[in-house]
């Protein structure tokens, strides 16, 4: 299976994500494929193709993790080498935290990643017509300030189709 480590968005961020990229599809000088609404998450760890017996070890490490729940809220927006528009979440360092904190947890059993970065992808760009005009518009958008809680994540699981990733909760921990 292939998995990973997420953290998913309450249906109040997810909404305001949406609105936001309602503004992004509106405009002709952007081509993207965006993230469905259901599909907007965080991914905090991804392990790639893993065993059912890799996913068991994986949950009896993280059921140990003792982390306290935290609030974040929606940032800024981004983009990574042009190719993938993502915001970030506001969160004081309590993602990176956790991140790294997990990271070490499992390091005997998979690569930690030194480059994580905390966001939640938003689009993959196939091509930008006007890229002075796309960032003037990334400029004025305004997200609503969406605050709210991180609680728990989720071990889950990725099946590639045509019509894009279909994702599936494994297992949730929560946090303290």
């Amino acid at each position: 299976m292939r998995a990973f480590l997420a953290i998913d968005l309450p249906d109040e961020a997810k909404r305001e994500i949406v609105r936001v990229l309602g503004i992004l599809r509106r405009n002709d000088f952007l081509q993207a494929k965006f993230v469905e609404e259901e599909n907007l998450h965080l991914t905090l760890k991804f392990f790639g193709e893993i065993l059912e017996k890799e996913a068991g070890m994986i949950a009896d490490v993280l059921k140990e993790i003792r982390f306290p729940a935290f609030s974040c809220k929606l940032g800024k927006l981004g983009f990574f080498d042009d190719k993938i528009l993502w915001i970030d979440l506001e969160d004081h360092g309590e993602i990176k935290k956790m991140h790294d904190f997990v990271d070490s947890k499992l390091g005997d059993f998979f690569d930690t990643d030194e480059r994580f970065h905390n966001h939640v992808t938003l689009a993959r760009i196939k091509r930008i017509k006007d890229q002075a005009r796309i960032d003037e518009l990334l400029e004025k958008i305004l997200f609503k300030p969406v605050e709210f809680s991180i609680a728990e994540v989720k071990l889950k699981k990725s099946e590639l189709t045509s019509q894009g990733p279909v994702y599936e909760d494994v297992r949730s921990f929560p946090l303290e």
